[in-house]
């Protein structure tokens, strides 16, 4: 599929499956915006690993007003938005899902 000059927003996309998927996004053409939680050092090194323009935007998903600042922020830069991939780990109540959180889940039912 081609996703040349396609605005591509990846929740989660600076860390795990989010930057893979954003690396794919990126080498088909994609202009990748990253919304992330992820500290800054992270960002920048994960921006620079997914290439092309990619950018990122610090946006807590389980905030209602921060994503609808975010997506206005990427409205305003590109003009529209053509695909999410909403991928951030939020847990039942709200809150990002830690990685020992997942394993132990994945452990306690044998996934």
């Amino acid at each position: 599929m081609n996703f040349k000059d396609k605005v591509v927003v990846i929740t989660g996309g600076t860390s795990g499956i989010g930057k893979q998927t954003a690396i794919e996004f990126s080498r088909k053409g994609a202009h990748v915006v990253a919304f992330t939680v992820d500290k800054e050092e992270v960002c920048k090194q994960a921006i620079k690993e997914i290439g092309n323009d990619a950018s990122y935007i610090h946006c807590d998903v389980s905030k209602e007003e921060d994503v609808k600042k975010a997506i206005e922020e990427v409205v305003l830069k590109y003009g529209r938005l053509d695909c999410a991939f909403n991928n951030a780990g939020i847990g039942p109540d709200g809150v990002r899902m830690p990685y020992e959180s997942l394993t132990e889940i994945s452990e306690k039912h044998g996934i």
